[in-house]
């Protein structure tokens, strides 16, 4: 046999290995357990693998599309997360912006009735304090809403270079397995 060919056997070897293992890192808890019918043919696949017929043939489908599939799911349920934290943050700050105005009103309408009355009476003085405490209260919830904000767009922000190192890696991977392929091709028309 002609060294250069066992070699470049080697090659798609390896290849074909190391795409098996970032699959297998990828898709972690999606490995065949059953075995999936397509017409006559039997492949041990995950569930939500998906196999077409494509020029002719029944086959699944080719793993860097099944990968970006996932990727996309991915990034669709971060991007729901993101969202759902950004509209309970915004109505947040909607409601202490509410109750702050209402405070504000009642804090008008008993000093308006105190001056009113010629004076500030202790039960005005009761209600004040009561108040300051209230706002002191919404301000300790305040920070802590926006601490976990904070804490959460810091997850976030710590995920989204990792699937964009990921995305660089299969879109690497997936220009090797066409060169591959390419090689494939010309030794099977030699």
């Amino acid at each position: 046999m002609n060294a250069g060919f066992v070699g470049k056997r080697a090659y798609f070897g390896f290849i074909l290995i190391v795409s098996i293992g970032v699959i297998g890192v990828l898709c972690g808890n999606s490995y065949a357990q059953n075995s999936k019918k397509v017409g006559q043919h039997n492949f041990q696949l995950p569930d939500d693998w998906p196999v077409e017929k494509r020029g002719g043939l029944i086959t699944p489908l080719p793993t860097e599309e099944y990968v970006s599939i996932k990727f996309e799911e991915i990034e669709k349920e971060f991007q729901a997360i993101k969202d759902d934290f950004t509209q309970e943050f915004d109505g947040f700050r909607l409601d202490l912006k509410g109750i702050e105005e209402d405070l504000a009103k009642e804090i008008k309408t008993r000093r308006s009735e105190s001056e009113a009355q010629g004076g500030t009476s202790k039960d005005l003085e009761g209600i004040l304090a009561d108040i300051e405490l209230l706002k002191s209260e919404l301000a300790r919830l305040d920070r802590k809403i926006t601490n976990k904000i904070r804490d959460m767009q810091s997850k976030l922000q710590k995920i989204d270079p990792q699937i964009e190192f990921i995305k660089e890696n299969l879109d690497g991977l997936q220009t090797q397995i066409y060169r591959l392929d390419e090689k494939i091709d010309y030794f099977q028309d030699n």
